[in-house]
C-alpha cells in the first residue's frame, strides 16, 4: 500500500477497525488489550478530551494514550498488510496508560513497526519481525531499502533527556546495534516525545495553527541544537550512520474553536556527503514525507550548526486526527 491509498477514518471508526484487524490476523488477548478499552470508549464518546484538560494544559492521559495509540497501529497495519501475529503480539501487551519510569515493550515494539510502516507507504521497501530471521543473524529492529540500498534501522524511545546519551552511544544503543547488523549503512529514530514533554501536557493556545507550527518546530530545532555534541559523537563514533531521525509528537487545542490536534514533529539529519549515503538518506528523507500523508517538507528552514545537510521536516496528521468538539458531543455518559 502506497499513502495515496490510505483510507482515512474517525477515531471511533479506526479504534474499531483496528481491533477486528488485530483478531483477523490472530493476535490473542485482544479482548482484553488497550485496543479493546480504546475501541468501547470511543464508541461511546468517553474520551471528551479537551473537556477534561485544565487550562494548565493537563489532559485526561488515558484519552489522550488512545489517540496516538490508535492512530499509530491504524498505520502500522494498513501499512504493513503483511505483518502477521507474531510481529504484532507484543503490541497489545501494554498497559493504556503507564508511567514514563515503567518498562513498556508494547509501545517500543509499536513505534518500530509505525516507522516501518510510514517507510513503507512512503514507497520503500521494509522487512521486520518475523521476516528478518531470514536474512538476518544480527537482527535490527527493520531493514529498509532506500534509493536502491538496504538500510538497518534501530529504534528508540527516549522517556528521559538524560537517557538520550546512553540510547543513542550505549553498548544496547542505536551506534552499537548498527554496528552489529551485517548491513553496510544504518539510520537511528529516537521519539523524544515523553522526554519533552513527561506529562503529556496539552497546548492551549488561541493562536494561529501557522504560529504553533513554527513554534513546534522552533522547538524540536532547539532541542537538536542543544544536543548537538551528542549527535556528533554519534555520528563520529559509526561509519554506518547515515542519518538520525528525532520524532516530538505533541497535542494542541485551538481556545475558542473546540479545535483538537495531534501533531507530529520531524527532524532528520545526516552529515557524510558519500555520494551512496546520501542518495539513501534522501531517499529514507523522501519516504518519511510522503509516508506520513500530511508532512511539509521546510527546506528553506536555517540549517543547525554543524549537523543540518538534510533539512527539517514538519509532519501534520491527516484530517481524521483532527478533532472538532463541536462534531463528538454526545448525550450519553461516560
Amino acid at each position: 500500500m502506497r499513502a495515496s491509498e490510505y483510507i482515512v477514518r474517525s477515531f471511533g471508526d479506526s479504534s474499531a477497525w483496528v481491533v477486528e484487524e488485530l483478531k483477523r490476523r490472530g493476535v490473542k488477548r485482544v479482548d482484553t488489550s488497550r485496543f479493546q478499552t480504546y475501541a468501547e470508549k470511543f464508541a461511546r464518546n468517553a474520551y471528551l478530551v479537551c473537556e477534561q484538560a485544565d487550562m494548565n494544559g493537563r489532559g485526561h492521559p488515558e484519552s489522550l494514550a488512545a489517540i496516538s495509540d490508535v492512530n499509530e497501529m491504524d498505520t502500522i497495519l494498513q501499512g504493513l498488510p503483511d505483518a502477521k501475529a507474531c510481529d504484532l503480539q507484543a503490541l497489545v501487551n501494554d498497559n493504556p496508560v503507564q508511567s514514563p519510569i515503567e518498562a513498556s515493550p508494547g509501545r517500543d515494539r509499536q513505534l518500530e513497526l509505525f516507522v516501518a510502516a510510514t517507510l513503507m507507504l512512503g514507497g520503500c521497501n521494509a522487512k521486520y519481525g518475523s521476516a528478518m530471521k531470514s536474512v538476518s543473524r544480527q537482527q535490527s529492529d527493520a531493514w529498509v531499502e532506500a534509493g536502491g540500498v538496504w538500510v538497518a534501522l534501530e529504534v528508540k524511545r527516549v522517556k528521559s533527556l538524560r537517557r538520550l546519551e546512553s540510547c543513542l552511544l550505549d553498548r544496547s544503543g542505536i551506534v552499537e546495534q548498527l554496528g552489529r547488523s551485517e548491513l553496510y549503512l544504518g539510520v537511528g529514530c529516537i521519539d523524544v516525545s515523553v522526554a519533552i514533554n513527561p506529562s503529556d501536557a496539552v497546548l492551549h493556545t488561541q493562536r494561529s495553527h501557522e504560529e504553533i507550527d513554527a513554534s513546534l518546530r522552533d522547538r524540536l530545532r532547539n532541542f537538536v541544537l542543544e544536543y548537538n555534541s551528542v549527535f556528533r559523537r554519534a555520528f563520529t563514533r559509526s561509519a554506518k550512520l547515515i542519518g538520525i531521525l528525532v520524532v516530538d509528537q505533541t497535542f494542541v487545542y485551538h481556545d475558542g474553536t473546540g479545535v483538537f490536534e495531534y501533531k507530529s514533529n520531524y527532524f532528520i539529519d545526516g552529515l557524510d556527503r558519500c555520494r551512496p549515503k546520501t542518495r539513501a538518506m534522501e531517499a529514507f528523507k523522501r519516504a518519511i514525507v510522503l509516508g506520513s500523508r500530511n508532512c511539509v517538507n521546510l527546506d528553506k528552514l536555517k540549517r543547525v550548526p554543524g549537523i543540518a545537510d538534510i533539512p527539517m521536516l514538519m509532519g501534520l496528521r491527516p484530517m481524521d486526527q483532527v478533532i472538532s468538539m463541536r462534531h463528538h458531543q454526545s448525550d450519553k455518559s461516560p
